[in-house]
């Protein structure tokens, strides 16, 4: 209905129904894996998984909903820091932990920018300690109101709910899953300036499966198209640095006089005003890989790079 030939009042109206229809479905769930949480009944699964793809694929889910707000999202950890083998684990669980941190961080940050990142330490319990970490640059917490942060239905105060909604269940679901996957989780903040939100859950390697590597055993020259002044940008040019590449970083106006020599050309995906370009300069020179900075790891980019491929389906 809300695609069909409708006045524009009354798209606005099924605008407004389905959103309220999506915010209700988010509450049963909430209280339903809330209950389930307390009463000892939430099944937690065992499975092999690429913790970096779970990182990506949450930041992914929330990426419209930052940059609606013109904010940064980064993931902190570099290739170098992957784990050498698949993580045992519950992704799911994991994914839905940092979907209610990501979410949160963007819902209370109103300029700035929010970071994910994660440490893999041996645990004294056995396994390994996996931690997340969610910081953002939005309102803080006073110390007087962390304590409650991780009870239901709890919010700093009245006027939170009011300005900026949520149901004050995300972060005590959180803390309940962590605990029951053999972690917790806790808050760092500075009233005003920010705060850093962690959960830690017990996991095993899998030394069945190995993380697949993608460095390059043959150097490539990449140029990255990307805004100068972006933290993206520095992060995304020591990944691809890691995968044994030479980077040069340069703006759209001056491509042109870096082509030669050039293995590869890499579009940073905030440059969306500059597909045409590429869209011409895939075309012109089939020599030179052309693809988006949108996911590193899915789209394989150094094996990309050196065997023959389509063209990526953001220039189609």
């Amino acid at each position: 209905m809300e695609n069909s030939d409708l006045p524009e009042a009354q798209k606005e109206n099924v605008a407004g129904i389905r959103s309220s229809a999506e915010d209700l479905q988010r509450i049963i769930t909430d209280v339903l894996d809330l209950s389930k949480l307390e009463n000892g009944s939430m099944q937690i699964e065992t499975v092999s998984f690429d913790l970096r793809q779970v990182a990506e694929a949450a930041l992914d889910s929330v990426a419209n909903l930052a940059h609606a707000k013109d904010l940064e999202v980064l993931l902190d950890n570099t290739i170098g820091t992957d784990p050498s083998t698949h993580i045992l684990g519950d992704p799911f669980r994991l994914k839905q932990c940092l979907l209610n941190l990501l979410g949160n961080a963007i819902r209370f940050t109103e300029t700035g920018e929010i970071r994910l990142g994660w440490t893999l330490e041996p645990s004294p319990v056995g396994g390994q300690s996996l931690v997340f970490s969610v910081t953002d640059t939005g309102i803080g917490i006073p110390l007087e109101s962390r304590q409650r942060l991780f009870q239901p239905f709890s919010q700093v105060d009245a006027s939170i709910q009011r300005k900026w909604g949520g149901t004050g269940l995300g972060l005590s679901i959180t803390f309940n899953l962590a605990q029951t996957m053999g972690g917790t989780a806790w808050c760092e903040s500075i009233e005003g300036k920010g705060s850093t939100f962690y959960f830690s859950v017990i996991v095993q390697p899998d030394i069945q499966v190995k993380t697949p590597k993608i460095r390059q055993e043959v150097p490539s020259h990449v140029l990255l198209v990307a805004p100068m002044a972006r933290p993206t940008t520095t992060k995304l040019a020591r990944n691809l640095e890691q995968m044994n590449n030479r980077v040069t970083v340069t703006t759209p106006g001056q491509v042109s006089q870096y082509l030669e020599g050039v293995t590869a050309v890499m579009l940073d995906s905030a440059y969306s005003d500059a597909v045409p370009f590429f869209k011409r300069l895939a075309t012109e020179r089939p020599d030179i890989k052309v693809s988006s900075s949108r996911s590193l790891r899915d789209m394989q980019v150094a094996k990309r790079w050196h065997h023959p491929c389509s063209a990526p389906s953001w220039l189609n």
